[in-house]
């Protein structure tokens, strides 16, 4: 994007199982170069550098989405992770979050 464009930033969280989540919240630092504008999804908390969702119940293989509403304020790349934590212990933690690399013109 260039500077002063909004953009959609989505985040998908998947239930890699083996059993059903409970739950949890899904959360992101917008750093750098950009900057949280609005939230689409419903029941979203945010700030200009921060955003957390809480998710429901959520069955082995299936999805939560969340769209955020992000304006890049300077020239620049970075990158902003999206981390999920749950409700009940994970065997596999290493996939809670992902991230993005994003470069402002």
């Amino acid at each position: 994007p260039t500077v002063g464009q909004l953009f959609d930033f989505t985040v998908v969280v998947t239930n890699h199982g083996p059993t059903l989540s409970t739950g949890g919240t899904m959360s992101i630092p917008a750093t750098g170069n950009f900057e949280v504008q609005s939230v689409v999804t419903a029941g979203c908390n945010w700030t200009a550098s921060y955003v957390t969702c809480p998710f429901t119940s959520t069955a082995v293989a299936a999805t939560q989405l969340f769209v955020i509403v992000v304006k890049a304020i300077a020239i620049g790349s970075t990158t902003i992770t999206a981390t999920v934590t749950g409700q009940q212990p994970d065997a596999v933690p290493a996939n809670n979050s992902g991230a993005a690399l994003f470069v402002a013109h």
